[in-house]
């Protein structure tokens, strides 16, 4: 499923928190990763009175062939010396950059290979992930370069919503200089077949790490269950405790039999029925399991509880300090 490692890196500290477990995965999968930097804007600085050539990406083409016709003709070719000189300069900075991570990364038997673009980084990052597919990204969640002013938090937003490849989003902290190992993984599923379109990557994850599974699966409390589609202001306190009754035995019969195809795999898996907001119990659950991977569909629906999946990953994203792998489900 995953045939390689995508680490974008901005500078920061915090971006680098995700060397570790993108380490840990790519030895586990016998995969290289691939160390993206993004040049996010070269400033060329003109002379006075003269108007300073952008070279964001969107007309980086268009205006670097017009300098080009128009300096050439005037006779100051010297200026797109100038600007190849600083993307040539910005470029080697970053290279060296990322050999710093790089060649510890190769000691320890990893493969790895470094790109540098030029470009708004997630357009950037999801160009190379469109065009190399099989990858998993693994970016912070958020991190800020002071060379390129790049802010991850809202590039990961972007990717967590944008992206058709896997992303694995490491929220990292201030005092942590290196990220912890995976431990377990912490599989919420809603009974839909957009929510188990996450279990190939739980089952090789879970294959080659030698880690167990916990399966997950909220209800809502009685007073949250929907009758007929409908809410009712009052249901009988019998009524709620049988349907509620009801779900939770439909709930676990449901997880014994996503367990059973873990367990044909020698995949050591257990399972639990969360009752309550999808959102907090998750991250309640997964603060308790050892070094947990939290693996959910980035979109997925159920018909009984009209649990949105997209929105659950998105709250528990940002409350949990677990690592949570988003995965979108194909479409059936």
């Amino acid at each position: 499923m995953f045939d390689y490692i995508l680490a974008p890196l901005d500078g920061s500290k915090l971006s680098q928190s995700v060397i570790p477990y993108s380490v840990q995965i790519a030895k586990a999968l016998h995969v290289p990763i691939v160390l993206l930097h993004v040049i996010e804007s070269l400033p060329v600085y003109a002379q006075e009175g003269e108007q300073a050539l952008d070279t964001a990406p969107e007309r980086y083409g268009q205006e670097y062939r017009q300098a080009i016709d128009s300096t050439l003709t005037s006779g100051r070719a010297e200026h797109i010396r100038y600007l190849d000189l600083i993307i040539g300069r910005e470029k080697a900075i970053a290279q060296r950059y990322l050999s710093l991570f790089a060649n510890p990364i190769e000691a320890q038997n990893v493969k790895v290979e470094s790109v540098v673009e030029i470009g708004k980084p997630a357009q950037e990052i999801l160009r190379f992930a469109g065009q190399r597919r099989n990858g998993l990204i693994a970016l912070s969640t958020h991190g800020r370069s002071g060379l390129v002013r790049l802010a991850m938090g809202s590039v990961a937003d972007r990717l967590a919503h944008a992206s058709s490849v896997p992303v694995l989003l490491i929220r990292p902290k201030e005092d942590e200089d290196e990220g912890k190992a995976i431990g377990s993984i912490v599989a919420p599923l809603d009974g839909s077949a957009l929510s188990e379109g996450i279990m190939p990557a739980v089952q090789q994850l879970a294959m080659s790490l030698h880690i167990p599974v916990h399966l997950v699966r909220s209800v809502p409390i009685s007073s949250e269950i929907w009758a007929g589609g409908e809410t009712h202001s009052y249901v009988p306190a019998y009524l709620t405790s049988e349907v509620q009754t009801k779900v939770h035995a439909d709930a676990l019969r449901y997880l014994e039999r996503m367990k059973a195809t873990l367990e044909a795999e020698k995949i050591i898996a257990d399972l639990s029925v969360l009752v309550g907001p999808a959102d907090s119990r998750i991250v309640d659950y997964a603060s308790e399991a050892d070094d947990a991977l939290i693996i959910m569909a980035s979109h997925g629906r159920t018909g009984f509880n009209r649990w949105f999946l997209g929105s659950i990953a998105e709250k528990v994203i940002r409350s949990s300090g677990r690592p949570v792998l988003l995965v979108r489900p194909r479409e059936e």
